[in-house]
């Protein structure tokens, strides 16, 4: 079988060659994500499924994941390299990410991950999931545990064992489901598709600006799945942004997947609006940036709220040429 990355091709990949130096903090039920140092491959990782016997139907899941995931290349999303299968345990090859999980990293990192940094994880993994959409994958499985976060603070998508390639797909068989991510259909339909990821990317936004905390804390499976087919909805934190709180709960967390926006209008909204409010936020709750130098140099927030990417938004004449020129001057800025 061969994979093939960025046109390098690798076929099943030699065991030998893969050598287990640290484990990471990201486990999954059928597996675990390690980092190896790999012959000719630098900077990868590896998914293991399993130390035992492994039936064919895991086998065939471990290799429709791998096949899936080839096709994907994006910034924001989980590189893959090639798969090692000829002996157990099986490996999948994918790009190393040291950060870690994003759910472990914002726990870690609670008390320096600022309100910039967050909304760059908010639209970073928005960009992810919007590739993911446009190649017509529904991820099944959005989460911060399911997102690895870079040392140069770029969110990944990653583990794509329950996705599938379609605008809409039920399960049919009896399986665990994460039921504080499910969107209000998915619970009482078992259907999911691109709009069941919108829901579930909001509560991502929830995670975000709770420092990783769980959704729903406190709350039981089943008092969950009753308040959500009731139309109840996560209350964001306070630390988020009022707009942004705003747009999740109305645009985000409706009920019915005919009124929650599509992943495209999500970035918009966070382009044309999430800039300038969270360097005022942050200004809020930092009173050295309020004061003036005494050498007369303009405060930090004069040069923020002044910054290139507030006037090209503000102002409808300044020279820009796509909306995707407009994203990397947001991430810029950030």
């Amino acid at each position: 079988m061969e994979i093939s990355c960025d046109g390098f091709p690798v076929d099943n990949v030699d065991p030998s060659k893969v050598r287990r130096e640290i484990i990471l903090s990201v486990l999954t039920e059928t597996g675990e994500l390690t980092t190896n140092s790999i012959m000719g491959l630098p900077n990868t990782s590896s998914k293991t499924k399993g130390t035992g016997d492994l039936s064919k139907t895991k086998i065939k899941e471990m290799m429709r994941e791998a096949r899936l995931m080839r096709n994907f290349k994006h910034k924001n999303i989980v590189r893959i390299y090639g798969v090692a299968v000829d002996e157990q345990p099986l490996y999948i090859i994918l790009e190393l990410v040291k950060g870690g999980a994003l759910n472990i990293y914002l726990r870690t990192n609670a008390n320096s991950v600022d309100i910039r940094e967050k909304i760059a994880m908010c639209l970073g993994s928005a960009l992810g999931i919007e590739y993911l959409h446009k190649q017509n994958c529904i991820h099944m499985d959005l989460a911060a545990r399911n997102c690895l976060y870079s040392e140069d603070k770029v969110v990944k998508i990653s583990d794509f064992g329950l996705s599938r390639i379609g605008s809409q797909y039920t399960i049919r068989t009896a399986m665990k489901l994460p039921i504080k991510w499910l969107a209000p259909e998915t619970i009482t339909t078992f259907t999911f598709s691109l709009k069941t990821d919108v829901f579930s990317y909001g509560v991502m936004v929830y995670e975000i600006f709770a420092d990783g905390g769980e959704p729903w804390d406190g709350v039981t499976n089943a008092e969950v799945k009753k308040g959500l087919t009731e139309g109840r909805v996560l209350t964001l934190p306070m630390s988020c942004p009022e707009k942004l709180r705003n747009f999740i709960r109305d645009r985000v967390y409706t009920k019915e997947p005919g009124g929650r926006a599509t992943m495209s209008e999500v970035i918009r909204f966070f382009v044309e609006n999430m800039q300038s409010e969270s360097l005022e936020m942050e200004m809020k709750t930092d009173e050295k940036d309020k004061a003036l130098k005494e050498d007369g140099e303009r405060s930090l927030f004069d040069r923020l709220v002044r910054s290139p990417l507030k006037s090209v938004i503000s102002d409808p004449s300044a020279h820009i040429e796509s909306f995707e020129d407009k994203v990397k001057i947001f991430l810029s800025n950030c």
